[in-house]
This record gives C-alpha cells, structure tokens and sequence, in this order.
C-alpha cells in the first residue's frame, strides 16, 4: 500500500504563507532599525513613493521629508526639519524629540519619558500627551530592571549552591613528604 501525499496540511499552510509575505510587501517603504541612524530624504523618488512609517529602537532618526504614516521611536534621538508633516501618529518613549517650526502632526502626539523641544507653531489634529522629564524614563525601566536584578539574585544564589556544597581535597597528612 502507498502512502498518499496529504494536500490538506498544504492548504492550510500556503495560505498562512501568503498572508505574511503580503504585510512585508504592502509596507515596503517603511524605515525600521534598531540602533543606528535613519535618514528620511527630502526628495521622494519619481514613483511617488514616499516613507510611510518610520519605527526605530535606540538610535537616531534625522527627518528631511514628510512621513504618511506614523513616527514610533524608543529610547532614540528625533530632530524633525521646519514646515514637514508627519500624516499619522507621533509616538516617542524616552527619545530626546526635537520638532522644527510649523511641524504638522496629523494625529495623535504621545511622549513619554525624554526631552522634548517643540514650539508652539506644531499643530496637532489630534490628542496631545505629554509626559516629558527624565524621571519617566526611570519608569519606563523599572521593569527592566527589575528583570535585571532577579535574574543577577537568581544567578548569585546557584553560585553560592555550588560553592556552598563543593567538597575540596585537602592532602593527606605528610603529603608531600618531608625531605631531610
């Protein structure tokens, strides 16, 4: 008796793959980093392609061009040029932010934690949320280093174990023998 090649688990795979190339093609014009430096051009290619989101984890972002998507940033540098627009959301946790005069913010401003350098020509369509002071950012941390500091006890404790019941070998008395 052969056995028979099942079709049903590849139908439920390839489908699974399809829908999670799509997303990554959809969104090709996003910027994502960690660490590093991001660059928005001023000049968008001839195709009309224009950045989309711009999403960045410990690192710089220098913005000479208008975003149609949202600006998320963590714990990184922000500098925004004068009269841009930033078409969704500006999201930043502990980032030093720094926007130029008449900065459009299509929708929501969220800061949390940082620096914040913003003059009173930025409009915002939407909510304002600002957090700003370094004190936040100790707050934003907290769990980390929470995490940090259970994980070091957690680590001293099975060292101390091992170092508590390790049996040494001292020499039998007279060892090395006496020379004359």
């Amino acid at each position: 008796m052969q056995p028979r090649f099942r079709v049903a688990p590849l139908l439920v795979v390839l489908p699974l793959l399809v829908l999670l190339v799509a997303p990554l093609q959809a969104h090709a014009r996003d910027l994502v980093s960690f660490g590093g430096t991001l660059v928005v051009p001023s000049s968008q290619d001839s195709g009309g392609n224009s950045i989309q989101d711009v999403v960045c984890a410990f690192c710089t972002i220098e913005v000479h061009g208008p975003i149609n998507g949202d600006l998320v940033t963590a714990f990184s540098s922000v500098k925004v040029d004068s009269n841009l627009a930033i078409g969704g959301d500006a999201v930043s946790a502990g980032t030093h932010l720094t926007l130029g005069e008449d900065v459009a913010i299509r929708k929501d401003l969220v800061f949390f934690g940082g620096q914040l350098d913003i003059p009173s020509s930025v409009g915002v369509n939407g909510d304002r949320v600002v957090m700003d002071g370094t004190i936040w950012t100790l707050v934003l941390l907290a769990p980390f280093l929470i995490i940090l500091g259970l994980v070091w006890l957690f680590i001293w404790f099975i060292v101390w174990l091992v170092r508590r019941n390790r049996q040494y070998a001292y020499p039998p008395p007279g060892y090395p023998p006496r020379r004359t």
